[in-house]
Order: C-alpha cells, then structure tokens, then sequence
C-alpha cells in the first residue's frame, strides 16, 4: 500500500482525499470520547463517594466490609476506563489532524483536471511545433503534482498506521455492575429490615449509582478507535475503476471536515 501512492496519478490521489468522508465524523468521534471519559470518572468518582459514606456510618460488619472489598475493583477499572477513553480521544484528534494535513497538501483535482485539458489542448494543435515549450512545462508541472500527491498520502498513510498500531482494547470489568447492584442492594435491604436505616436512605443511592453506570460503560466491550472510522486510504481497487474525470465524480469538492462546496481557489 506505501507503495501504491507513489504510483497512482494525481488524478486518483487527489480524488480520493477530496471526495472522501472528510473528517468530520473524527471529531464527532472526539467530543463522544471525550464525554464517555467524563461520564465514567463522575461515575467513579460517585460510586466510591456511596459506598465510602455508607462505611463510614453506622453501617458495619461483614456486609459492610465486604460491599467495601467489592466495590474497590470497579472503581479502579472505573477510572481505569475513564482514562482509556480520554486517551482514545487524543488519538482521534491525531487522526483527523493528520486527515487533514494530508488534504491540505494535496492538490485540488480541478487543478489537475486544468493540467490535463491543457495538455490535451495543446498536444492537439502542435501542428508545427509551436507548443513544445508549453507542452513540455505543462507535463513538468503535471510531475509536480504527482509528486506532491504521492508525499501527502505516504505521509498521511504513515501517520494513520502509527496511530492504528497504538490501539489497545478496553478491559471487561472485574464483575457485571448490575448484578453488583443487586447484591449490595440486596445485602442492604438484609440490615433495613432491621430496622438499622430507612429504606430510602440506603437504597436510593445505589440504585441511581448502578443505573448510571450501566449508562457509562454500555459497549466498552468492544469499544476502540477503530470504531470511529478511521480513513486510512484504499489504493487499487479505486484506481482500476476510477471512470473519466475525477472532478466529475464528486459533486462539488470538500473540505476537511466532509463539507461540500471547496472551489479550486480555496
């Protein structure tokens, strides 16, 4: 695939980048990376304030000690998770920052599609030779461009291949926080029924603490940056089916963040 770039005209390479997704699903993906994290620590950061409040009251013995050992392992995966997608976030904003260097360098396929019309132009009504010094500075700038297309995308296929290698998967949580809940709901209700606590007093807490960590964690079993749709480019199976002009192809152009409308001046 390194190689690939190096090969294929600007007509592709420039295609593929301005008809592409754009970048905006990336930082959609970080301000979502970015909330999770924070949804996580509040949960943490709760589950312990509950659990560390209940202790230090008139609730103790076996239950309480055990309710104790129990929750310390979920409030360190907890913040463990919370730190995880925080940096999940960073590497998105690496991604859609190198997305969009790689835009930046890359020439506009208007301007080659004008290259090339002039070329064919050219080449056309060379009847006596007049056109070789134009013909031979439109090819040379034509190389330019292909040069500069090939450097943006290796470049960009570099960065996105880092950043990829770097991914490392959540951690399933030491035990499932619903039944957790339901436990310690449980062992609590044992010690209301005598009478040692209202009943509001010591299930409310819990049940909006296990509600809201359901919440937080939902699908971090799966969850990584690869399901943010990270574009690393295709190579081969674009360029052998690419039909006429690229610049045709894509309704309007567009900017890095996937919003249509880019002119070849812009």
């Amino acid at each position: 695939m390194f190689f690939d770039f190096l090969w294929l005209p600007p007509e592709i390479n420039s295609a593929r980048i301005y008809c592409g997704a754009g970048s905006g699903s990336l930082h959609a993906a970080v301000i979502a990376w970015r909330r999770l994290a924070q949804d996580l620590q509040e949960t943490a950061s709760s589950f312990h304030s509950v659990i560390a409040g209940l202790a230090r009251q008139q609730w103790t013995g076996p239950a309480s000690s055990s309710m104790v050992a129990a929750a310390a392992p979920l409030t360190g995966w907890l913040t463990a998770a919370a730190e995880h997608a925080q940096l999940s976030a960073v590497q998105t904003q690496g991604a859609a920052h190198a997305y969009e260097t790689a835009f930046s360098a890359t020439v506009h396929p208007a301007a080659v599609t004008v290259n090339r019309t002039l070329f064919a132009t050219l080449v056309a009504t060379n009847f006596l030779g007049d056109n070789a010094a134009a013909i031979a500075t439109t090819e040379s700038v034509y190389a330019e461009m292909w040069a500069q297309d090939a450097a943006a995308m290796v470049d960009y296929h570099t960065k996105a291949a880092t950043l990829a290698s770097t991914l490392t998967p959540f951690s399933a949580p030491p035990a499932d926080l619903t039944n957790a809940g339901h436990a310690a709901v449980s062992s609590l209700m044992s010690i209301v029924e005598l009478g040692i606590y209202p009943v509001s007093f010591m299930t409310s807490p819990l049940m909006m603490l296990m509600s809201g960590a359901r919440g937080a964690t939902a699908g971090l079993g799966t969850a990584g940056l690869g399901a943010t749709g990270l574009p690393l480019p295709a190579t081969a199976s674009v360029a052998a089916g690419w039909p006429g002009d690229p610049a045709a192809h894509c309704a309007g152009t567009r900017k890095p963040g996937g919003r249509p409308g880019l002119s070849a001046s812009g």
